[in-house]
């Protein structure tokens, strides 16, 4: 691609950057699962929280603000405060900690 210039520079920034963003995957990766294993397991009444792959695609899209009033409201009526708590320690982490890492 260096006869390309516009693509020799965004194939080398994927291709430099691409360390960086494995690192930062890897250590992230663990604190989500268990995340997601901890919904699991307060919340398995839950049909938002029924299976680990339900879980974590309803923590993604906490994580993007997609689903949240369905989510607490679900949560509420199996824990009561409790889900709210998770949900809010989860949110304020990967919202204020990890997403604004990047930046």
């Amino acid at each position: 691609f260096e006869s390309f210039p516009s693509f020799y520079k965004a194939f080398h920034t994927l291709f430099s950057s691409g360390p960086g963003i494995g690192r930062f995957l890897f250590s992230v990766f663990p604190v989500f699962f268990g995340f997601v294993l901890l919904g699991v397991c307060l919340f398995w009444q839950s049909p938002i929280f029924a299976t680990p792959t339900k879980a974590g695609a309803s923590l993604f899209s906490l994580m993007n603000g997609d689903m949240l009033h369905d989510t607490f409201e679900d949560v509420y009526l199996v824990a009561g405060w409790g889900g709210h708590l998770y949900l809010y320690a989860y949110l304020m982490l990967f919202i204020f900690v990890i997403l604004n890492v990047n930046i």
